[in-house]
């Protein structure tokens, strides 16, 4: 009787390369400062004096009378150990399972390590397989491997369902750049805006520590409120109802996030002083970023990661803070706080927030 020959998962078979490819991790970490694969900058530019074009954003379509549902991925942060990958890609599935979501969201350090690269076309193949689009931010430690962040924003726009776009090469960051929710009949209902919070700086004080959000993301931003609400409204009118809800994702928490830990641990709440079980990482200088959110009128929520073992949903002067639930065992993490966040647009545009922790 002739032996069948048991197949091999094409997943496994990618993780198995991967793993083959970390035995060799020590010999390219030798010889780290002379290989370098460096990605392409954007073409794309952008001036204040623009005219906006939604055409020229993704739409999606949200059904009259339905929900539409966002999965956060926060600091999957993709590490060498198989066991620890699969752990992660089975929170994931059995999240996705269990939500049907219309998009992923991944926000930041989606991959750590050397071999960022391999890792990095690993996750877009594994969420390839759901035939569900996704979208990311750059994190810190995305861009510290053999492939820089450049490279790193081509990887993640390679996947075929990756709705990832690097934005302006005329601000700074990589990843800044807008999805618009749409009724069926093609009205804008909701906009999502990714925001690169960067990586690392020395500041003029000689302190190292996180870079922030410059005042060119920040203006884009405004832009991008501006000109999606006059799109829908004609004008840009927040007092008058004209303007746009979004939400916003990025990595690095903001400034306000230490103001947010002295409220909460202040306030007569045992169990939301557990909020934080970590002191929160947020960049050394307040650039004005949430400033200009709360001028603006219109992000109702902001949605990041980072700290991993923090988890939060909290409103602070009218606009909701979410540290999303860290994905997975990859990095450092507590077992009660395994996890992904379920986002909500409701049929009335209400927006629900629900952590599924495993």
């Amino acid at each position: 009787m002739e032996k069948v020959k048991k197949q091999r998962h094409p997943l496994r078979v990618i993780l198995i390369i991967v793993l083959c490819l970390s035995v060799l991790g020590l010999n390219v970490y030798l010889l780290k400062d002379k290989i370098k694969f460096t990605g392409t900058p954007s073409t794309e530019t952008w001036a204040a004096t623009d005219a906006y074009d939604a055409s020229k954003y993704v739409t999606m379509t949200k059904k009259n009378g339905g929900d539409f549902k966002i999965l956060q991925l926060a600091d999957t942060q993709l590490s060498d150990a198989y066991k620890d990958i699969k752990r992660t890609f089975d929170i994931i599935t059995q999240a996705i399972e269990a939500t049907t979501p219309d998009l992923l969201m991944l926000t930041g350090d989606n991959v750590a390590g050397l071999l960022n690269g391999p890792k990095g076309y690993l996750l877009v193949s594994f969420l390839d397989s759901f035939e569900i689009p996704y979208a990311a931010v750059m994190g810190n430690h995305d861009g510290e491997g053999l492939y820089d962040i450049e490279k790193m924003g081509e990887v993640y726009a390679s996947g075929k369902y990756s709705l990832f776009v690097k934005g302006p090469d005329s601000i700074h960051g990589t990843g800044n750049y807008g999805i618009n929710i749409a009724d069926e009949n093609g009205e804008i209902v909701y906009a999502l805006v990714m925001i690169d919070t960067n990586r690392y700086r020395t500041y003029e004080d000689g302190k190292n520590g996180y870079d922030y959000i410059y005042p060119d993301q920040i203006a884009w931003y405004e832009w991008y409120i501006k000109g999606v609400s006059e799109t829908v409204y004609g004008s840009y009118d927040p007092d008058g109802g004209k303007v746009v809800k979004s939400l916003l994702f990025h990595h690095i928490p903001l400034p306000e996030i230490d103001d947010i830990r002295s409220e909460i641990e202040g306030a007569d709440a045992p169990k939301a002083a557990d909020a934080f079980r970590e002191d929160p990482c947020p960049p050394l200088l307040n650039t004005g970023m949430f400033a200009k959110v709360t001028a603006l009128k219109s992000t109702t929520h902001t949605f990041f990661g980072h700290d991993h073992v923090n988890m939060i949903n909290y409103e602070y002067q009218g606009v909701y803070f979410v540290y999303g639930a860290k994905t997975g065992p990859c990095s450092y993490y507590d077992a009660d706080r395994q996890g992904t966040t379920l986002i909500t647009i409701k049929n009335d545009l209400s927006i629900g927030v629900e952590f599924l922790l495993v």
